[in-house]
């Protein structure tokens, strides 16, 4: 990469200030670290390699793994898994700065597209996070919803963008000139389905889904930003997404969404690490969906088991602990026929009144059911600190 003329550096200052809106600094300073970029493929001296910034999280840590910065990240799962409600929330708690569950966040601009559902359907999704946040936001100096959303930090787009075609009516030229509030530090694609029909493509399209993620990958470059892709995808037996094959070899960490409990336990979503390159799999948060002003928020049911987390739950408790004293490997038939017996499932309902209890006990981590032989395992409870 050859150097910089002084005439360019201050041709792209200018475009700076006339297309991105910057002041005369701002634009110096973004055309000065412009200059500077090193070639990609140049040799690392010790100076530049110890020079070198980790980009670190977004939300969380390499053992809490929720969002990394600078990366190339995915949650998926199946359809009414949780994945846009969550990832709003992540997106809103990034923009300004709040806590996300207990974990730190980095503070900054994001936008999130819209592309499936239609951005005046998710409307009151937002305005609920609102209600959720709102001592917060009062306490930030926002009055009301409008300063909120007119704020320049939490921004929605409302259109799938074609990630292939530099020539599209609606593609990646028009996204950038259309986000007037840089610096950004994550980007949504909710959903990638919608993202790759709009590029002419699916995800088991390998015409397409390479230059897609080339397409992301470019858009991260130019804004130095994470880039998130929202996918609905069924699970194998193993939990893995069935269909995404090449898109998860190409990201940087990703989050499995599930919902795992039904309407009777107050429909319970388990969120949990995945293919991490740079932090840990298996990182579990668990989440209530519960009615908020204008719509549904999650509320925390918390990190580590204890019994009490089942407290009412009985039925769910008696079966934990008639798990406990049956032998080291049983099935899950057998836990069935064993509760079966006991009378925690009178009447003609068995199979549903079955599925409420075991999906609470895997929802708070009560139990370990192995997909492969169908054992199931009880956890031992974490002791409650007085």
């Amino acid at each position: 990469m050859r150097p910089k003329s002084k005439a360019e550096i201050e041709a792209f200052a200018a475009n700076c200030i006339v297309i991105e809106g910057m002041s005369e600094s701002d634009a110096r300073e973004t055309a000065a670290r412009w200059a500077a970029q090193r070639h990609p493929l140049k040799e690392y001296s010790y100076d530049e390699l110890m020079a070198e910034d980790d980009a670190g999280w977004l939300v969380g840590d390499s053992n809490r793994p929720v969002l990394l910065a600078d990366a190339l990240w995915m949650d998926y799962g199946p359809e009414k898994g949780g994945k846009t409600y969550r990832d709003l929330e992540i997106a809103f708690c990034v923009a300004f700065g709040f806590k996300y569950y207990g974990l730190p966040v980095r503070q900054g601009n994001v936008a999130y597209i819209i592309a499936e559902g239609r951005v005046p359907r998710i409307r009151k999704r937002v305005h609920a996070l609102g209600w959720k946040y709102g001592k917060l936001l009062k306490a930030a100096g926002y009055k009301n919803f409008r300063d909120v959303v007119d704020a320049g930090k939490f921004n929605l787009i409302g259109s799938p963008v074609n990630l292939t075609d530099p020539k599209a009516d609606i593609g990646i030229p028009q996204l950038l000139d259309q986000l007037k509030h840089p610096p950004y530090v994550s980007l949504w694609m909710d959903t990638w389905a919608r993202m790759l029909a709009a590029s002419g493509g699916h995800s088991s399209d390998m015409d397409t889904v390479p230059l897609a993620l080339r397409g992301c990958d470019y858009i991260s470059e130019q804004l130095g930003c994470t880039t998130v892709l929202i996918a609905h995808t069924p699970l194998s037996d193993t939990g893995r997404p069935k269909g995404l094959n090449e898109q998860t070899g190409n990201i940087d960490g990703a989050t499995r969404c599930e919902k795992v409990g039904s309407a009777a336990v107050g429909e319970l979503f388990r969120f949990t690490s995945d293919f991490q390159r740079h932090g840990m799999n298996d990182y579990r948060q668990v989440f209530k969906q519960i009615e908020l002003g204008p719509d549904r928020v999650f509320a925390d049911e918390g990190g580590e088991f204890t019994d009490s987390k089942l407290k009412d739950r009985p039925r769910a408790l008696a079966a934990l602990n008639l798990l406990r004293k049956m032998d080291a490997g049983c099935t899950v038939t057998e836990w069935k026929a064993a509760c079966k017996e006991a009378g925690l499932m009178p009447g003609k309902n068995t199979r549903q009144q079955w599925s409420e209890i075991k999906s609470t006990l895997l929802a708070v981590d009560a139990v370990e059911v192995d997909s492969a032989t169908k054992m199931a395992t009880a956890r031992t409870a974490t002791p409650t600190v007085a």
